[in-house]
């Protein structure tokens, strides 16, 4: 969630996402909706306000900050838009 100067934005509320070995997947949809936010919470680079991110079995985001880029660099890819 995001506070706004409107109230507090919720973003993913409800949303889960499972993929297995071998699946690939293209997050899609207007601004706002929470793209990139999905994005930052898978890569391990923001950690959620509410919920938990599971990768492989485990909570990574658990992880001290060395253990957790080492998660990602074995892990994670990201394909950057700019």
């Amino acid at each position: 969630s995001y506070d706004t100067s409107s109230g507090t934005l919720e973003i993913l509320r409800g949303a889960d996402l499972e993929l297995s070995r071998g699946d690939a997947a293209a997050i899609t949809g207007p601004s706002g909706v929470g793209k990139s936010t999905l994005l930052y919470l898978v890569g391990l680079l923001e950690p959620p306000t509410g919920g938990s991110v599971r990768l492989l079995g485990e909570e990574p985001l658990r992880y001290t900050t060395a253990r957790q880029a080492a998660f990602r660099n074995a892990h994670v890819g990201f394909v950057f838009q700019d």
